[in-house]
């Protein structure tokens, strides 16, 4: 009986030992396989810790490419430095969210003083034009994101400051349908916007947004079934919206410095111009709302929009900002091209062959 134990217990003790030698059980074949930029998916799919993986060391990747430089703005730029502080409050659905959120840490960088709020909600520029509608109410003024009200109404937050611009954006699910836009002109040129400002001078942009991506499936979304998974499409009727429904609306401001520009800032321009390049269609974490680069890639537009200044001089050392500061030269690229010309896409230099 006791050898029998034994012999038991040494096979155990073999086994055990055997069991902690093996490998771990191998990834499947899908998880061993990283996705492919060309599938809709950013950078990350191919790398990590921003070194090439062993699947794409051979790869050289475009803001690796030595070869590859910025190229430079050639539009007229305010003199860096001119600005010492801004006020804006920006409405419009959780795309406005997006957008601005990296905003506070570039203004920074440039040494302007800001006051940032933004009110958003679920609904299109509808709801936006009536006094009843409550709004998520977040504001900055440099030291992070603050929720100041989950009920707020908007003319409250408008008298409560002499803002410098008041911003608002069509929701993303509307942004190509030209029949949501008749409350615009109303809400501009009512006392809704226009005069409840402390500042009289307040100027009034809008934003324009972007396309869904190709691989969107999500019906639910108002207007969405109108385009399938064109995105050239939606875009091509972005614009043409923007063109006839917000640039023809008498109180919107020009933008910055530049007079030949109608008071749209084309971030919706500036996706699609980084579409352009090895990105793709990565600037989206559900391919509608921005991803983490997609949000930085809005705030350089609409900083870049609002001051005039030359973005290329951006160094984003903000810690917020390591994740996007390896495709500085491609943001910059796509924002420039954006702003020079806001309602075409622009081929860019750093293409994925």
């Amino acid at each position: 009986m006791k050898k029998t134990t034994i012999v038991l217990l040494v096979l155990a003790l073999a086994m055990l030992m055997s069991a902690c030698a093996m490998p771990g059980v191998a990834p499947t074949s899908e998880e061993s396989i990283p996705t492919n930029l060309e599938k809709g998916n950013n950078y990350n799919a191919d790398m990590k810790d921003l070194n090439n993986t062993n699947e794409s060391a051979a790869r050289i990747w475009p803001w690796e490419d030595p070869s590859i430089v910025l190229p430079p703005f050639t539009g007229e730029v305010t003199e860096s430095g001119s600005i010492k502080s801004l006020k804006i409050v920006a409405i419009g659905d959780a795309s406005a969210r997006d957008a601005w959120q990296f905003f506070p840490q570039i203004a920074k960088e440039a040494g302007i003083e800001l006051k940032l709020t933004v009110l958003y909600c679920n609904g299109d520029l509808n709801s936006h034009n009536s006094t009843g509608t409550s709004y998520t109410h977040i504001e900055n003024t440099g030291n992070g994101w603050v929720t100041v009200s989950t009920n707020a109404k908007r003319l409250d937050v408008l008298q409560s400051e002499a803002w410098d611009y008041c911003i608002v954006n069509q929701s993303i699910a509307n942004s190509g349908l030209s029949n949501t836009y008749g409350a615009l002109s109303l809400l501009l040129r009512s006392n809704l916007l226009a005069t409840v400002s402390k500042n009289r001078d307040v100027k009034h942009l809008f934003m324009q947004t972007w396309a869904y991506e190709v691989n969107d499936r999500n019906n639910l979304f108002n207007g969405f079934k109108a385009y399938g998974t064109d995105q050239q499409k939606r875009y091509a009727d972005i614009n043409s919206t923007v063109k006839s429904k917000v640039i023809t609306c008498s109180n919107l401001s020009k933008v910055a410095a530049n007079a030949n520009k109608d008071g749209v800032i084309p971030v919706g321009t500036a996706v699609q111009n980084m579409r352009e390049s090895y990105w793709s269609d990565g600037l989206t974490r559900d391919s509608e709302f921005l991803s983490t680069t997609g949000k930085v890639l809005a705030a350089v537009m609409l900083f870049k929009s609002i001051t005039g200044y030359d973005v290329n001089g951006l160094e984003l050392s903000d810690p917020v900002f390591d994740h996007a500061r390896p495709h500085l030269g491609v943001i910059k690229e796509s924002v420039n091209n954006a702003y020079l010309k806001p309602y075409e896409t622009t081929d860019s230099v750093y293409h994925m062959d």
